[in-house]
This record gives C-alpha cells, sequence and structure tokens, in this order.
C-alpha cells in the first residue's frame, strides 16, 4: 500500500516561485495535486515574467493547476489581490509558503550601517511578517491552514560575513514560533524550514570556492560570497547540495493533512550541516 498526501479543499499561495527553491515548490504542490498561484517580483534585470510564464507552460503541460502573478511581499495591497484571486479560483487559501528574500550584503556583522541592517529587515523581515499577518487573519475566518517558510542555516551554524541574513532569518523564526503557539486553537500552524545549499546535485560549479584567499581575510563581496560557500561546502556531511525536487517535496508534505500535528518546528533541510 503506498502513502499518498491529502490536502484539504481550495489551494496555495507561494511567494517567490521563479528562484530556485521556489520552483522546486512549485512543482512539488503541483504533483501532489494542490492548485497553486505563485508570485514573483519582477525586479529588473531578473526576467521573472518571462521564467513565471515559462514554469507555467511547462507546468500545465504536465496537467498540474498553476498560475502566477506578481506581488511584492512590501505591498499589503499586492498581497491581498493574490489571495483573493486563490481564494476566487479555488475556494479558499489553505496554505501559503514564502521562499522569497531580500539579497543579503555580505560583511562582518558591525561593519554594515544600521540604514543597511534597516532596509534589509524591511525588504525580509518585515515582508514575510506582512504576507503571514494577512494570511493568518483570513485562515482564522475559513477554518484554518499551514504556512511555511525558507529561513536559513546561517541561523543556527554560522557562516562569517552573513550576518544580515541571519540575523533577520532568526527574527523570522521567532515570529513562526509566536504564530504557531498562539493559532492554534484556530487550527493554524506554522513550520520553517532552515534551509541550506540547494542546486542541482553537484558543487562541480563551484570549486574555485574551495581556494581560500591567497591575502588572507576577503575584502570583496565575491570573495565573502566564497568564503560562504566554502563554509558551507566544508561542513556539510552529505558533501552535495540538496535538490529542487527534494525541497519541493518537503513542502508538498508540510501543507498535507499528513503533517497536521506539526507546528511550530524547525526542518534542517542541510544535509547534517547544522549538527
Amino acid at each position: 500500500m503506498t502513502i499518498s498526501y491529502t490536502y484539504p479543499p481550495g489551494g496555495a499561495l507561494l511567494a517567490g516561485g521563479t528562484g530556485s527553491i521556489g520552483q522546486g515548490v512549485v512543482e512539488g504542490l503541483g504533483r501532489a495535486g494542490v492548485p497553486v498561484l505563485f508570485t514573483y517580483l519582477g525586479a529588473e534585470g531578473r526576467n521573472s515574467e518571462a521564467k513565471a510564464a515559462a514554469l507555467v507552460a511547462e507546468l500545465g503541460a504536465k496537467g498540474f493547476r498553476v498560475r502566477a502573478r506578481r506581488m511584492d511581499m512590501r505591498n499589503p495591497d499586492e498581497i491581498e489581490a493574490a489571495l483573493d484571486e486563490v481564494e476566487a479560483w479555488t475556494g479558499r487559501v489553505h496554505s501559503v509558503i514564502t521562499t522569497a528574500g531580500a539579497s543579503p550584503r555580505f560583511a562582518k556583522t558591525v561593519d554594515y550601517t544600521p540604514e543597511q541592517i534597516d532596509d534589509f529587515f524591511a525588504n525580509d523581515a518585515l515582508a514575510y511578517f506582512r504576507l503571514f499577518r494577512s494570511s493568518v487573519q483570513r485562515m482564522r475566518k475559513s477554518g484554518g491552514g499551514s504556512i511555511a517558510c525558507t529561513t536559513t542555516v546561517d541561523v543556527g551554524r554560522l557562516a562569517l560575513y552573513n550576518g544580515a541574513s541571519g540575523m533577520s532569518k532568526g527574527a523570522v523564526e521567532a515570529m513562526m514560533r509566536h504564530i504557531a503557539a498562539e493559532e492554534a486553537a484556530a487550527n493554524i500552524r506554522a513550520n520553517y524550514v532552515r534551509i541550506g545549499w540547494v542546486g542541482d546535485g553537484t558543487y562541480a560549479d563551484h570549486q574555485d570556492w574551495l581556494q581560500s584567499p591567497s591575502d588572507g581575510e576577503p575584502q570583496t563581496q565575491s570573495e565573502m560570497l566564497a568564503s560562504i560557500g566554502r563554509s558551507h561546502m566544508l561542513n556539510t556531511p552529505m558533501q552535495r547540495p540538496g535538490s529542487l525536487r527534494e525541497a519541493g517535496d518537503m513542502f508538498a508534505f508540510l501543507a498535507s493533512d499528513q503533517a497536521s500535528y506539526l507546528t511550530g518546528q524547525c526542518i534542517r533541510m542541510d544535509g547534517g550541516e547544522d549538527l
């Protein structure tokens, strides 16, 4: 007898569906039979609209029920409009997920300016808050649901020069635990995935990152990124990135009825890096 996931009536909203992890989650939900509306920011130079259209066409050809629209998580009106679309299309929103997030600038923690940290939190942790605030308020009226998001392995096992991301996602994790405790009576679950490197299954394209800078401490953004990548590569026992399929399967499970007793949890999807 096979195990299969089941879901409440309705559909899912996924913020950040054109990113690498997001694409895996869209496909994972689609494979599970969940109607999913995914969103993209449409930032200049990212080609997000074309990527979204291609993903809808690809997954639609497989019979998946998938839609896409532009949404900025910093804009409450756009969040409400996306939730409205899911409700009009499927009847209710049973799951809200975000794999989106602001791109960090790398630095030693006290070398950031207060203005840089303020801007990053506004575009990252506060954007998560806006999305989940609107979602929970609707789920209270519709019988509950599931919210889930990615955070980062750098909250638990620190990679130097990535403090802005760690601080912001640490705030997100605290928010999720509070929501889990406060909204359990409304049948709303909240979980987060402290995710590590997700890619094509190998480190082959980044072997150069294993070479330490010849002049000691990294100075440029690219050198700091290489230092962060090297830290992950050397400290992941499984010695490979996670796959998009694995990320998609994880979030499909968290949205399912089979995860109905799972809330307030940190799932460490990192190949053992945070042991």
